[in-house]
């Protein structure tokens, strides 16, 4: 596997061998063992559409049930996605709703997939958390990472870290699932397990291990000193600024989940937050501000200035600037709030 473009090695999982007639893979075919058997779901789907033609090994044209259609212009998609069966679906010719369309033919939509129209669907219900990995595994993806040159350069180059940061938050790579890894820490334990697919949709690269995702977590660990921090939006970012010296923290929850108990850890410290720069990323570092604010000796929301989301790893890799440069920037940018 070789990254074909910025952030993006070939990282999804698709099904191994179909059906030669219309029937969707079978979880036999899965390459994760989470992954549900939905085929006869999709089969009922199929069976009530009229002029179905497989294009590829995952997709079928169709024609539309929802408007007088004679171009086939529904299109389907079955993927794996993180071990479960994923259906996309959109048609060309009119707005309808995947799930609508479903109900409209008489199936029930939990009989076919969860399923969506753009992202990839979500399993309905709560499921139950899987087991957090062991030392033994976590150390069998880190060597899997460290001895896989595209991989590595993936990370290294594209992500603008180093071999002493890879190692030391014991960052890896699942074969199996074919994503990254990234433990989450509290107390010297492992309390979630994010994991990231450069080739997915937006929103959904970066999953929490199935029942750890809440609440979200602090990431890395934020050492007990009162060193200056950089609030930064996702866990690459806060990897990459610490690469350049800087103490940077993430919350596991995106742009707007800074939790209320977080604040007390920045008491008496310089705090910077550093968004990415789209609309959630000025919103969040708005909210995380206020929340931090009471607790902070000093707070800037820093504005990178660069290309719509466009984030801190941009900043080093794509955009060439030092830690310097964001220092100066950093002070240059105006106390947005002072607490004690």
């Amino acid at each position: 596997m070789s990254p074909s473009s910025r952030r993006g090695p070939a990282a999804n999982r698709t099904p191994s061998k179909q059906r030669s007639d219309q029937a969707a893979p079978t979880a036999g075919n899965a390459t994760d063992a989470d992954a549900e058997d939905t085929r006869p779901g999709v089969d009922l789907l199929l069976d009530r559409l009229a002029g179905v033609k497989r294009v590829g090994g995952r997709d079928w044209h169709a024609l539309c049930p929802a408007h007088p259609d004679r171009k086939a212009s529904l299109r389907l998609t079955v993927k794996v996605v993180f071990g479960r069966w994923a259906l996309y679906g959109r048609c060309t010719g009119c707005s309808v709703s995947l799930p609508d369309m479903i109900r409209d033919l008489g199936l029930g939509v939990h009989r076919v997939l969860n399923v969506g129209n753009d992202g990839y669907s979500r399993p309905t219900g709560v499921l139950p958390p899987k087991p957090l990995p062991s030392p033994d595994r976590i150390r069998a993806w880190m060597n899997h990472l460290d001895g896989s040159p595209a991989l590595l350069r993936y990370v290294l180059e594209e992500r603008g870290l180093s071999r002493r940061i890879v190692r030391q938050y014991h960052v890896g790579f699942d074969e199996g699932l074919e994503c990254f890894v990234l433990p989450v820490y509290e107390d010297g334990r492992v309390v979630n397990l994010r994991r990231y697919r450069p080739n997915l949709p937006p929103g959904e690269k970066m999953r929490s291990l199935q029942g750890h995702g809440s609440p979200p977590r602090l990431y890395p660990p934020l050492p007990s000193d009162k060193r200056p921090v950089v609030v930064a939006e996702g866990e690459w970012d806060a990897l990459v600024a610490r690469r350049h010296g800087l103490l940077a923290v993430t919350g596991t929850g995106g742009a707007r989940a800074w939790q209320a108990g977080w604040s007390p850890a920045m008491a008496d410290r310089h705090v910077a937050i550093a968004y990415d720069c789209d609309e959630a990323g000025r919103t969040g570092a708005l909210v995380t501000a206020t929340a931090v604010a009471p607790f902070a000796r000093s707070v800037r929301v820093v504005d990178l200035g660069l290309g719509d989301k466009q984030d801190l790893t941009d900043w080093f890799v794509k955009h060439g600037r030092s830690v310097d440069d964001l220092r100066a920037l950093i002070n240059a940018t105006p106390v947005a709030g002072v607490g004690q």
